[in-house]
């Protein structure tokens, strides 16, 4: 029997796949429809039974191969549902019946648990609703499907049906036939249909197509018109606020449907609770009112309300609640604000409501146990207790007066005052013309009296208001002793008086404020000590120039302080200094003085120490502040090549340069490392010997710290001429870099004074700006002395000296004919006084052409004239246009640079000219280096031609000697 079965599926099988091999009927007659295709895709179908249903879709959708498809014809989607329904094909996805026919074919399956009744709910709500589905068209709904289902299908069946979509429901072997009855549309048997397996579910193809050609054909089916029965709930969800002694708010949801009014019914109840129906009110109120205040209510009683919705046919379902109003509020904060020595000030705030106003009940002073009424009206909250006895107690009620009754009663209690002093005064912070006085408040006191008396007999006073607790007397003498009373007043009452006596001040302010010992980045200030002072305050900052440089800062010292090291600056810049005396909160006048810090320092002394075919040995001075040096070497002239450097601690002052190729030249640098900020770099040109020169030769110094470049150019050992240690060796910068040398053996040097036979004016022009500092320019006057004494013969018939100092204003010390011998000039050079200020170099230079060279104060036309410029740092005006007129007037320049000053600024003193006569140290402990140099470039002069005028103008007088004389033209 098994075998027969099988033979007969495998039959059906055979002719069904024969008739879907057959030409599909074609449908002629739709025009527009909305066919979805809802397909089951849960695990029990399989890949190969869903390849079947999409043959089977796919011969459907065949029947409309002639029909119009796209937004004016036919439409077609599919929706799988496995966990959850998702859209493959959209119904606005294809315009052609091939497209559609592709998309089919690439149908693929996920698999899942399907629920039917989800997928339905799904397309009802998020295809349907959405109005994804034209309303012109058939809508059509194919459900495919080989399960049974445990969720609900009913509902969501009904709600496609009543939107007028007609359901085809396939089942396919397993499929519960009784759900697919509840699925498919009226009728039936026209719109379920059924297959034993998924073989011969392509026998169902041709009645599905011709069924769907005539539904799809037809109008649409009309939505289905549910009547609407109102459903009418009553108001809900009352409740009461704003409670208060006279009226409560209710507040409640709408009743739905339409109302026409709400009538809010209010019963008073008993103690009992119990209604009292004599008490009873209704309140009606418009429909479109959904809370009301009730008012004219009872204090502190029970009231029980109900509301109810009206419509036209009927009342509503109520909804009823229970409140309570509040008792008579009394006045609150009820308080004494003010006592006095026979009067209470009281004050309250007034409550909410309809008030008449208040009684006040008040103790009688003289008749104890006993109080007196006092009516007041509903706009007071303040009232003044008068007649009373000083230093007593009262305690004081008042009422509020409502119309429905008086309120609870408040009290306080107040306490009358007793006639007292201030407990103490304070004279303080006494300066030339004014004392500070300080004393406790008395409480109570409407004023003070305050009372000053000089011990000359002068008496002033001044009356105070209740705020004051101190006073700055002014206008007083320096010098004098004052005795100043106070007394608290109450209204014409004057308490008893206190007593103190006080000295003004002789003088309150600072006379000296100095800034010395100046560094790269630390300036010590120091001030006279002022009588009297509290404490000072220093503030500093950059000038305007240098804004950016540092941040304003400022400071509190104590009295005992007259020292301040500001630290932590920026270098070479300028910083305004002012300090201001305090006393106590009282701040005295101020005094201001300017100071700059010096420049990063360069490095001097840097000299070649040694030298083999291999090596370079180096050494230099120490530069102060400096944490590290850094050297940089690498042959001369190969640009592209890298320079090989060497970073070393600060406390070394001497380096070996290893490795190096045999007679090559090497441009070697150095400079200063002050933290993360460098120095100028110094260098200098040097050659390792030739392979077959072996032994070590000391060699040159670079004597000034400003970026120089000595050259030495290396010839053989036997050609080789060096500067020794005593000689000063030749100077090179990038103006100069091919000088001849100039050597001096110690015989020439030692075998007469060197500038015994010198004759010429010589003038001194001193930087004294304030960072320099009082111990530096001690050392400058010493260095002035040794200058001198280097000259025998001063006077008429030899060297004329003459000195002017500068800062902001220079100034002439002597001129050159007020010293006739070296004595004279070196007691005048003692008695040099320094003052500090700003560096105004240019001015400086200015002043001296004007008021020094000049033949009324003793200047000789026919002698050489020399301008010698000592400065520790960057000039603060244009020293161009004086330098300039100093160059065309013919006198010699020569620029001794210290510590902060700028290279390249002195550089423009000599008009980059005959720069053999520019000397630079970094310290002023170093000037003793360079004053054999210095006198010898004085007093020897230079190879260049000096030019001096002709008194009478009638020629110019060149000299090409290596000394300096005179010859006619």
């Amino acid at each position: 029997m098994k075998t027969l079965y099988a033979k007969i599926l495998i039959l059906a099988a055979i002719l069904a796949q024969c008739r879907s091999l057959a030409p599909q009927e074609a449908c002629g007659t739709a025009e527009t429809a909305d066919i979805l295709f809802l397909v089951d895709e849960s695990w029990s179908l399989g890949q190969d039974n869903f390849q079947l249903i999409k043959d089977f879709i796919y011969n459907v959708i065949r029947t409309f191969e002639h029909a119009m498809v796209g937004k004016a014809g036919i439409r077609v989607g599919v929706i799988l549902h496995g966990d959850k329904p998702r859209i493959s094909i959209e119904l606005t996805d294809y315009i052609t019946i091939e497209e559609v026919l592709v998309a089919v074919r690439d149908l693929f399956f996920k698999g899942g648990n399907a629920k039917t009744g989800n997928a339905l709910s799904f397309l009802a709500d998020m295809i349907i609703s959405a109005g994804m589905l034209r309303e012109d068209a058939a809508k059509v709904v194919i459900l495919i499907t080989d399960g049974k289902y445990s969720d609900s299908v009913d509902d969501s069946a009904a709600a496609l049906k009543d939107k007028g979509v007609t359901i085809f429901a396939v089942g396919i072997k397993n499929a519960d036939r009784n759900l697919l009855r509840k699925i498919a549309s009226e009728p039936i048997e026209e719109h379920m249909l059924y297959a034993q397996d998924f073989h011969l579910l392509s026998s169902l193809s041709p009645k599905l197509s011709r069924r769907l050609c005539f539904t799809a054909s037809e109008p649409p089916q009309p939505a289905k018109q549910t009547a609407h029965v109102e459903k009418r709930i009553g108001p809900r969800d009352l409740t009461i606020s704003e409670q208060s002694y006279s009226s409560l708010r209710l507040s409640w949801t709408p009743a739905t449907g339409k109302v026409t009014s709400y009538h809010v019914l209010l019963d008073l109840l008993s103690a009992t609770g119990q209604v009292t129906p004599e008490d009873q009110r209704q309140i009606i109120l418009d429909a479109s009112k959904n809370t009301v205040l009730v008012t004219d209510l009872k204090p502190d009683r029970k009231y029980f309300f109900t509301v109810s919705a009206a419509y036209v046919d009927a009342f509503g379902e109520p909804t009823t609640i229970k409140g309570k109003t509040t008792p008579i509020p009394p006045v609150t904060n009820f308080r004494v604000i003010e006592e006095g020595l026979y009067s209470l000030k009281v004050a309250w705030t007034s409550p909410l409501g309809k008030l008449e106003g208040y009684k006040i009940y008040i103790p009688r002073s003289k008749r104890p146990g006993m109080t007196s009424e006092k009516i007041l009206g509903n706009d007071v909250s303040s009232y003044v207790l008068d007649n009373l006895q000083e230093d007593k107690d009262y305690t004081v009620s008042i009422y509020a007066v409502y119309p429905e009754g008086p309120s609870p009663p408040v009290s306080t209690t107040g306490r009358t005052l007793k006639l007292l002093p201030v407990k103490s005064i304070l004279l303080q912070n006494e300066t030339t013309n004014t004392i500070q006085a300080r004393w406790t408040q008395v409480r109570g006191a409407s004023g003070y009296r305050l009372t000053w008396v000089s011990s000359e007999g002068s008496v002033q006073n001044v009356n105070l208001g209740d705020t004051y607790s101190y006073y700055m007397i002014q206008g007083l003498q320096p010098g004098i002793e004052y005795v100043v009373t106070v007394n608290p007043i109450f209204g014409a009452i004057e308490g008893p008086i206190v007593t103190a006596k006080a000295t003004t001040l002789s003088s309150s302010a600072v006379q000296i404020l100095k800034a010395t010992d100046v560094t790269i980045n630390s300036v010590l200030v120091s001030w006279n000590s002022v009588p009297g002072a509290t404490g000072y305050r220093v503030t500093w900052g950059p000038t305007p120039e240098f804004f950016g440089r540092d941040r304003p800062r400022q400071l509190a010292l104590n009295s005992s302080t007259t020292v301040y090291l500001l630290q932590n600056l920026a270098h070479n810049t300028e910083y305004v200094i002012s300090l201001y005396v305090l006393f106590g909160s009282v701040e005295g006048p101020g005094i201001t003085i300017t100071a700059r810090t010096s420049p990063l320092g360069y490095v001097s002394d840097f000299r070649i120490a040694s030298f083999t075919n291999t090596s370079i040995s180096l050494s230099w001075s120490a530069v102060p502040a400096a944490t590290k040096y850094k050297i940089v070497w690498k042959p001369s002239g190969k640009e592209r090549e890298t320079a090989k450097s060497q970073l070393l601690d600060s406390w070394v002052l001497d380096y070996r340069l290893e490795n190096l190729l045999p007679g090559t030249q090497y441009t070697i640098g150095i400079r200063a490392v002050f933290g993360v900020s460098h120095g100028k770099e110094v260098t200098l040109t040097h050659g390792t010997m030739r392979s077959h020169e072996n032994l070590s030769v000391p060699a040159s110094t670079v004597t000034s710290a400003k970026p120089v470049t000595a050259r030495f150019l290396l010839t053989s050992s036997s050609q080789l001429t060096l500067p020794t240690a005593t000689s000063l060796g030749p100077r090179h910068t990038s103006a100069h870099t091919a000088r001849t040398t100039k050597i001096f053996t110690p015989s020439a040097i030692t075998s007469a004074p060197i500038c015994s036979k010198f004759k010429a004016d010589i003038a001194f022009l001193v930087d004294e700006s304030s960072s320099i500092g009082q111990s530096n320019f001690i050392k400058v006057k010493d260095f002035l002395f040794r200058i001198i004494s280097y000259f025998p013969k001063i006077g008429p018939e030899g060297t004329q000296i003459a000195v002017a100092q500068y800062s902001e204003e220079p100034r002439t010390e002597f001129h050159f004919n007020r010293y006739k011998d070296r004595n004279g000039v070196l007691k005048a050079l003692k008695r040099l006084r320094y003052a500090g200020g700003n560096t105004k170099t240019g001015r400086g230079i200015g002043y001296v052409l004007k008021e020094i060279f000049q033949a009324s104060k003793g200047m000789r036309p026919t002698v050489p004239r020399t301008l010698v410029l000592l400065t520790d740092g960057q000039s603060q005006d244009d020293v161009m246009p004086p330098a300039k007129v100093a160059h065309i007037i013919g006198i010699r320049m020569i620029a001794v640079g210290i510590s902060g000053a700028d290279p390249e600024e002195l550089k423009r003193v000599l008009l980059h000219q005959n720069l053999h006569n520019l000397f630079y140290v970094s310290t002023f402990d170093d000037l003793p280096q360079i004053l054999r140099e210095l006198i010898e470039t004085i007093c020897f002069g230079s190879p260049e031609a000096a030019v001096v005028l002709q008194p009478k103008g009638v020629g110019v007088i060149f000299s090409y000697c290596r000394f300096w004389h005179v010859g006619l033209v």
